[in-house]
């Protein structure tokens, strides 16, 4: 995949839904073509499909909060939160908050790039199954915090992630 056509494709694509409060699945890739000024060979030659796009366009987006969790590792909840409150990350969520199915593909689709993100940082033998695990781990805490009848913080959530998964991490990280 090119780089620079997949960026302006998405480009071209994040207004359809923000500006014209479309949701991803209501697109067709001849309206995508269009907005991008592209034919649909190009579109072909850059995504399989259309999913494609979306996985790109959520990398995309959440590239800076990759960028940020590398300086605070043990606080995932916290920098989602800081990342979150003014990005267009959540632009982009609340676009498409009326589909129901989209919101947990797009929830799947980055759980699946923090996992790899996760995997990257540990040393090779066990790095999938430790990146498996700290995922599940992020969402039972957050599905626990949620839970409750007091809404744990972001604070809290992250002393049960410092507290129950960072010792698993630390042990394996890749020494630098």
């Amino acid at each position: 995949m090119l780089k620079s056509s997949a960026s302006t494709i998405w480009q071209a694509t994040l207004p359809l839904m923000l500006d014209e409060k479309k949701s991803f699945r209501q697109l067709s890739v001849a309206e995508i073509c269009q907005n991008a000024s592209i034919h649909r060979s190009t579109f072909y030659r850059t995504f399989t499909d259309k999913f494609a796009l979306l996985e790109f366009g959520i990398e995309e987006l959440w590239k800076n909060y990759y960028q940020e969790l590398d300086n605070n590792l043990s606080t995932p909840f916290q920098t989602a939160d800081a990342f979150f409150e003014n990005s267009e990350s959540n632009l982009f969520l609340k676009s498409q908050q009326t589909d129901e199915q989209m919101l947990e593909d797009i929830k799947n689709l980055t759980l699946k790039q923090l996992e790899r993100y996760y995997a990257k940082q540990l040393d090779e033998k066990y790095a999938v199954l430790i990146a498996g695990f700290i995922i599940n781990a992020i969402k039972y805490i957050d599905q626990y915090g949620n839970k409750q009848k007091v809404k744990l913080t972001p604070i809290e959530k992250d002393q049960l992630f410092k507290n129950m998964v960072m010792p698993l991490f630390l042990e394996h990280q890749k020494s630098t």
